[in-house]
């Protein structure tokens, strides 16, 4: 499946980096993925929507150290 992402200004300016978040999560899948700050995305295969979106929010979460 094709994924893309977006962030708001605020969230960039907080540290969010959408890029760093979807190559990490395509990597760990053996997958492609990454882009800019404030949009990214990737081809993911191999993970259901739901476990896909709980990847990216933990690395969300990562980056953005819990907050």
């Amino acid at each position: 499946m094709h994924v893309s992402c977006r962030a708001t200004r605020f969230l960039v300016s907080k540290g969010l980096d959408l890029g760093e978040v979807m190559r990490k999560v395509a990597s760990k899948l053996d997958c492609k993925g990454g882009g800019h700050k404030i949009a990214a995305g990737g081809t993911i295969r191999g993970i259901n929507k739901e476990e896909l979106i709980s990847l990216i929010d933990e690395q969300i979460e990562l980056q953005m150290g819990g907050a």
